[in-house]
């Protein structure tokens, strides 16, 4: 759950950066997104904002501008930096404008390397630049390095800005050693040491209240962006759940559309036994005389080869094929008149589809038509195909007399 938590979180927070980044006219929008989206993944003290950069000519320009602190380790303790970084138009091909932006109590450190008097960072990681090959990402790393040697921002107490993360701070002795503070008061101090020891104390404590204030902003906009995120999981969570009744209707008006549109017979359980049954006695008559025709060529070929093989004698052969002959014309013919009633029932079942065939001596199958789709059938039936001339028994004896005659004359 975490981690579909933390996937949901980091798609929103794309989602927002994608929204910030199409009200500016970014020259490649798709690239500012991933940067701007990887910086706030890597740095999460940093957030995209929308807000106007004030030019030194006066002019105004609505850019994204990543605006929070960076952690630095100064001597051994964390230290934070408020930085703001400009996204120009035309970034990443130029690089970003990266600012100090010093908060109440704080002073830039003059004659800095890095930072000039108006905050204006100088890097040579920005001077060059090269869109390939830098982000943002290195460039806050760049950035700590840099603070990190030298801090470029001090409090009236001379020290760098504490850091408001979740490091522990380590508390000031001045206001946590009672003995300390038991000696100041058995010490008999002058005017000038005392008001020298006031200050200090109050520059101490405008410190920690400006850090406690920082940390209580801090916690107020990370609130504020869970209450965001939760409104959007909500807002989410319902159109989501609107999407799955609508489809969870849709599916059943299909289902019950695909029902009514099954024909009867699909209703009833089918034995699969009588799929391939003729359905009515007309259809199961025309089957067994076609089969008999059929089983006639098959017995001819047979008995032409026996004769050629010298199985069967002339005589044999010749009576036998004459059966055969007589019982393929009474298949054929039947089948012939099979077809002709077939044809001259099919109108009037038509147009009497509730009475019994005087033809039909047993129901119709499960998918069967019955005796109109037999005739129907039937009718654009293709008449079985005639067997080579050599296969019928008169061309057969024709051809065998005349070798016989020609061998008697020779």
């Amino acid at each position: 759950e975490s981690g579909n938590y933390a996937a949901l979180r980091c798609a929103f927070h794309l989602m927002n950066v994608s929204a910030l980044v199409s009200r500016v006219p970014y020259k490649n929008p798709d690239r500012v997104v991933n940067s701007v989206h990887s910086l706030s993944r890597k740095v999460v003290t940093l957030r995209p904002v929308l807000d106007k950069l004030v030019e030194r000519d006066g002019t105004e320009r609505t850019l994204i501008a990543m605006v929070g602190t960076l952690t630095i380790t100064h001597q051994g303790l964390p230290y934070n930096i408020p930085v703001v970084i400009w996204i120009v138009l035309d970034f990443p091909e130029s690089p970003p404008l990266c600012f100090v932006s010093p908060k109440s109590g704080m002073v830039l450190k003059p004659g800095h390397k890095h930072v000039d008097l108006e905050g204006t960072c100088y890097l040579p990681y920005l001077a060059y630049w090269q869109d390939q090959t830098h982000d943002l990402v290195h460039l806050c790393e760049e950035l700590v390095a840099v603070f990190s040697t030298d801090p470029p921002l001090f409090s009236s107490s001379d020290t760098a800005v504490k850091s408001p993360t979740k490091e522990p701070i380590r508390p000031d002795p001045v206001f946590n050693d009672q003995r300390l503070v038991e000696k100041l008061r058995d010490l008999r101090l002058g005017p000038s040491e005392a008001r020298e020891i006031c200050a200090v104390l109050e520059a101490k404590a405008a410190s920690a209240v400006h850090s406690l204030e920082f940390q209580e902003r801090k916690v107020r906009e990370e609130q504020q962006f869970q209450l965001i995120e939760a409104d959007e999981l909500q807002t989410s969570l319902t159109i989501a759940c609107s999407e799955k009744s609508d489809l969870e209707t849709r599916l059943s008006t299909i289902q019950n559309l695909a029902f009514s549109l099954r024909p009867p017979s699909a209703t009833r359980p089918v034995d699969v036994d009588l799929i391939g049954s003729p359905s009515s006695a007309l259809a199961h008559q025309y089957y067994e005389s076609l089969s008999a025709d059929y089983a006639v060529d098959d017995v001819i070929y047979a008995l032409n080869r026996a004769l050629e093989l010298k199985i069967l004698d002339f005589g044999t052969w010749l009576k036998m094929v004459r059966e055969q002959s007589r019982k393929q014309f009474e298949a054929r013919a039947l089948s012939k008149k099979v077809k002709e009633r077939a044809r001259s029932c099919a109108p009037q079942h038509r147009s009497e589809p509730s009475g019994p065939s005087s033809l039909s001596s047993s129901p119709p199958g499960p998918s069967s038509p019955g005796v109109a789709g037999f005739a129907s059938t039937a009718a654009s039936a293709a008449v079985p195909s005639a067997p080579p001339s050599s296969a019928y028994p008169g061309a057969v004896y024709r051809m065998l007399r005349q070798q016989q005659q020609s061998g008697h004359s020779k």
